[in-house]
């Protein structure tokens, strides 16, 4: 009459436990070192993206550098362009003044020459119907 399990079963039970749980252990063990080689990977693409993101903000340095130095550039040029502007608006505003000024002149002394000429035309001629006609000695001048 056996009453329990004999020391062998129990020896076999421990052994096939042993066994399950190497075997569990080394599958264990071999998804730890893939994780790790994963990671490993992980951090080599990280440090490679890392460097491609430094490049690229170093070009961004110099493109920026490079756009700031042209930007100044425009602006020296947009100043001389302005300054230019103003002057040749003030030249001609000088200018059209002056011209102006030329020509209103000149207007009021034809008009002053023109009052000065009726003077003269109608003292002339006041003093035509009161003088007595000369006699012609130019032989062009038609006789009355």
């Amino acid at each position: 009459m056996m009453d329990g399990p004999t020391h062998q079963e129990l020896d076999a039970k421990i052994a096939l436990v042993e066994a399950r749980l190497d075997a569990r252990l080394v599958g264990l063990d071999g998804k730890i070192d893939r994780l790790a080689d994963q990671i490993s990977g992980m951090v080599e693409i990280g440090n490679v993206r890392f460097a491609d993101m430094k490049a690229d903000a170093d070009g961004m340095r110099q493109d920026f550098a490079m756009l700031r130095s042209e930007f100044d550039d425009l602006r020296s040029e947009t100043r001389s362009a302005r300054l230019t502007i103003i002057i040749a608006v003030v030249g001609t505003g000088i200018a059209l003044f002056a011209a102006l000024t030329g020509t209103i002149s000149g207007y009021l002394t034809a008009f002053q020459a023109g009052l000065s000429v009726l003077s003269v035309s109608t003292v002339e001629a006041a003093d035509m119907r009161t003088a007595t006609p000369r006699p012609s000695t130019s032989l062009l001048e038609p006789r009355p």
